[in-house]
């Protein structure tokens, strides 16, 4: 009863929203370092003035549609916090050019390319654009802002909402076999560039990790959290859930799980990152 209140809120809250909020939306196409065609949507609030941006990363299998069937956040949601959005098919998926590669080098090229291009768009503030992970969409995420880094343009920040720490994680301890595409567990030249543990502490932002409890896959939330904090320590701003930043409590305060509570603090965490915290 409690999961279906909650749907239910969460269906009222998006109606609200759709009429206080005017956006616009438009297919745009980009092209990576590496020659693919990227289909994305560039989502815009109906507000003048140049605005910070964020770029969207999908989660495992997911492309552009996601975001209105099983993404915990909408990009109009995103766009009437005062936000241009970028949303896309990564390579592999919906209509982009390129092999799928869940989280790898590829995808890593897609993500630093997509927030190029939203950096050069004469609505966006230049180095105001940040990324926003979800699930295993963390890896593409943390890799292409580790990418971005050692070009000397890091992103302006870095949410991450549950995302998989390792390859541990992303494949459920060896038991969902499709991330690795074959690989085998112990094939370090196929995971360390997949394993966010591997690229935290280089991506010079601010990192933001946001943890339910129940994660909404893994059973062990804990692990996966604590992992991404400890990999992120040597940066100067890190934060969990809604705690001071910088802090690592014992007994952290878990976001409850679901839907609504996971919209909620997403809208939230992005409200604060992109009016600079």
């Amino acid at each position: 009863m409690k999961g279906t209140r909650h749907q239910l809120r969460l269906r009222l809250l998006r109606r609200i929203r759709r009429s206080m909020d005017t956006v616009v939306a438009e297919p745009v196409q980009f092209t990576t370092v590496s020659g693919y065609r990227i289909a994305a949507t560039l989502t815009l609030p109906s507000i003048p003035g140049v605005l910070p941006g964020a770029v969207l990363c999908p989660n495992r299998d997911h492309g552009q549609r996601n975001f209105f069937e099983d993404e915990p956040i909408r990009p109009e949601e995103v766009a009437g916090l005062g936000c241009a959005v970028l949303t896309f098919d990564p390579p592999g998926r919906g209509e982009s050019w390129g092999p799928e590669d869940f989280g790898g080098p590829e995808h890593h090229d897609a993500v630093a390319s997509a927030v190029r291009w939203l950096r050069d768009h004469p609505r966006v503030r230049g180095n105001g654009v940040g990324l926003v992970g979800l699930g295993l969409g963390c890896s593409m995420a943390v890799g292409a802002a580790r990418v971005l880094s050692a070009s000397g343009t890091p992103a302006a920040w870095l949410l991450d909402w549950e995302g998989p720490c390792d390859r541990h994680d992303i494949t459920q301890g060896g038991t969902d076999k499709i991330p690795s595409m074959g690989r085998k567990i112990t094939d370090d030249a196929y995971w360390v560039p997949r394993e966010p543990t591997h690229h935290v502490a280089h991506i010079q932002c601010p990192y933001w990790r946001l943890q339910a409890d129940p994660d909404h896959v893994l059973s062990d939330a804990h692990r996966h959290a604590s992992a991404m904090m400890e990999a992120a320590g040597p940066l100067q701003w890190v934060r969990l859930n809604f705690h001071t930043a910088g802090q690592m409590p014992l007994r952290p305060a878990w976001i409850s799980g679901g839907r609504l509570a996971a919209n909620q603090s997403l809208l939230r965490a992005i409200g604060e990152l992109s009016r600079g915290r």
